[in-house]
């Protein structure tokens, strides 16, 4: 009988992976072009994917996008949930830093609207992949994304409590491993099976990504993810 390593990821309710393209927060004239940017995101599209958070008597979109609460229209932060009646209208990550150079740069969703390529948007999907400059001299790194990465990526990964307890439920506790005779009528849920915490590594530009992408619980301290690991 095949057995899975009972190895759990954080109790995250959702899990998405965004690329940012920082600007120098004294104005565009100053930052990234609109071709400098269009490179680095090779084309990708904003993220176009969402789920809605339910929870505290909460009804709330979240975007893939680094946006939330809202679908590029009308609110979605309705609080009592199925009352109709929305207590914010959106919201989305600005994030700010000095690089080397003390240069401050700030990535920020401006309601998607703008002049440059994508409008106001400065996340897409995907884990970025870095590779060495192509002149080891410069002494510096690319980051890049391409569309291909950014579509598959598009997507929110849920997790709860109640998921991880179930599955637990179904691991011998003795061994530790997932065992399909405790309850024949289980199925590991796609959340856990696909929860990305390291990059697809039949995917050639695996090798320039993150090894680590959405956390998760080491269970046996080897530095792998892989949650649930075939034994025979």
């Amino acid at each position: 009988m095949k057995k899975i390593a009972c190895l759990f990821l954080t109790f995250a309710l959702f899990s998405f992976f965004t690329t940012a393209n920082c600007e120098e927060a004294k104005g565009r004239k100053q930052g990234k072009s609109e071709n400098e940017i269009k490179s680095n995101s090779a084309g990708c599209a904003p993220g176009a994917n969402y789920k809605y958070l339910q929870v505290n008597n909460v009804s709330c979109r979240i975007n893939t996008g680094g946006d939330m609460w809202w679908d590029f229209e009308n609110p979605q932060y309705e609080i009592p949930a199925g009352s109709s009646k929305t207590s914010m209208f959106s919201g989305s990550l600005w994030i700010g830093g000095v690089d080397a150079n003390q240069v401050l740069k700030v990535a920020a969703v401006k309601y998607r609207q703008g002049p440059t390529f994508n409008g106001g948007n400065d996340y897409w999907p995907g884990p970025l992949y870095v590779k060495n400059s192509p002149n080891p001299q410069e002494g510096i790194t690319i980051s890049e994304v391409d569309a291909a990465t950014c579509l598959k990526y598009d997507k929110l990964f849920f997790m709860s409590q109640e998921l991880v307890n179930d599955f637990l439920a179904n691991c011998d506790p003795e061994t530790g491993y997932y065992d399909a005779s405790i309850d024949e009528d289980y199925n590991i849920p796609d959340e856990i099976l696909n929860w990305p915490a390291h990059p697809d590594m039949t995917d050639s530009k695996s090798q320039y990504q993150s090894y680590y992408l959405a956390p998760f619980y080491d269970n046996d301290h080897d530095g792998n993810s892989l949650l649930f690991k075939l034994c025979r």
